[in-house]
């Protein structure tokens, strides 16, 4: 909190770092940056929604997993009793 409000408020120079960090984003450079990167999230987004799309489609019946078969056989299984 004391960090938030030293960058707000305290004096860097002649600005505060809030006023320095709104100068430099502010800028022709940064906001071209700031569109590119907008539009590469976008473009990963829509790629990894269509993959997981692809993934659930692809499988739309999923198959159970085989269980192994109890073994039939006349001796009972008996376990030690635990002792107190």
């Amino acid at each position: 909190m004391f960090a938030i409000l030293g960058f707000c408020y305290v004096p860097l120079g002649s600005h505060t770092g809030l006023e320095h960090a709104k100068a430099v984003f502010g800028t022709p450079a940064a906001k071209r940056a700031g569109v590119e990167l907008l539009d590469a999230f976008a473009r990963v987004r829509a790629k990894l929604t269509g993959e997981a799309q692809a993934m659930t489609v692809g499988s739309a019946t999923p198959t159970p997993p085989t269980l192994p078969t109890p073994h039939k056989s006349g001796a009972s299984h008996r376990h030690p009793a635990s002792e107190p």
